[in-house]
């Protein structure tokens, strides 16, 4: 905007008038032509943040159902990203995933990423999404459902020994052990507590989950199956409480919660 001020023809015209009324002249009277912003000037002078602004907050402003950034990054993955081997657990380059966030952060609506020149890696799409949902207030499933849904997967549960490790990626091998709940009811326990979330959080969390069902199907090529998935989104979605101690054990639950939503999406959302 301050590259399109005419400077010379602003002092021609006060030197003119200055000129008509003897080398006096009432302030009031000096020709003052306005400029229009450009598009780039508006969007800083008035941006429409999205990253840690509630979700319910930036929705109802924008008159969304489901934020525009995971909209879009998930169209461009399965665009052209679906058969990228490690989508999702990759990283990508961090100073173009924060050009993304910069940009989305202006207003989300005007990004194409069709044509960005940070989308030429994937994984640059990937990587703006996931610190969406990481820094997300109160996380995209609120603490209240937070709890129930990992009541459904008691500490007990885990292994001897792979409860207290740190490593998020320890192979998740007591999943398909012999449960004391039932499917039925771990289902009808989800549905409910997806079924009790605010509006927001429960479309958002259904058009997620159903993105990733997508990149699941191509896991012969991209190696990205539940149990994968579930080892990056768990933490990003339900992440860990306050107590570091728990920290580890934290994080195992909560990739066998979104395991089991993604195994059984179909189910839990026909419920809900």
């Amino acid at each position: 905007m301050v590259g399109e001020i005419d400077s010379k023809a602003d002092l021609d015209a006060y030197l003119m008038a200055t000129a008509k009324h003897g080398g006096r002249i009432n302030r009031a009277s000096i020709p003052y032509k306005e400029y229009e912003m450009s598009t780039t000037a508006r969007l800083y002078a008035s941006p429409k943040r999205i990253f840690g602004v509630p979700l319910d907050a930036q929705l109802e402003r924008d008159q969304q159902q489901v934020p525009l950034i995971i909209v879009k990054c998930a169209d461009a993955v399965e665009a052209f990203g679906l058969q990228n081997e490690g989508i999702y657990r990759q990283s990508g380059q961090s100073s173009q995933v924060n050009k993304l966030r910069n940009e989305f952060d202006l207003d989300a609506e005007v990004v194409d990423l069709q044509v960005n020149a940070c989308t030429s890696d994937v994984n640059n799409v990937t990587g703006v999404l996931k610190m969406y949902l990481r820094e997300l207030p109160g996380g995209l499933i609120p603490v209240a459902q937070h709890g129930v849904m990992l009541s459904y997967f008691p500490v007990e549960d885990l292994e001897p020994g792979i409860a207290a490790s740190a490593d998020a990626a320890t192979a998740m091998q007591d999943y398909d052990r012999d449960q004391d709940l039932g499917l039925a009811q771990r289902i009808s326990g989800m549905a409910n507590a997806i079924r009790s979330m605010p509006l927001p959080n429960r479309n958002t969390l259904a058009f997620l989950l159903a993105h990733l069902d997508k990149v699941q199907a191509f896991q012969e090529f991209n190696m990205m199956n539940s149990e994968n998935l579930s080892i990056v989104f768990g933490p990003t979605i339900l992440p860990a409480g306050n107590n570091p101690a728990n920290a580890a054990v934290d994080i195992r639950r909560s990739a066998k919660v979104v395991r089991f939503m993604l195994d059984n999406r179909r189910a839990i959302f026909d419920a809900v």
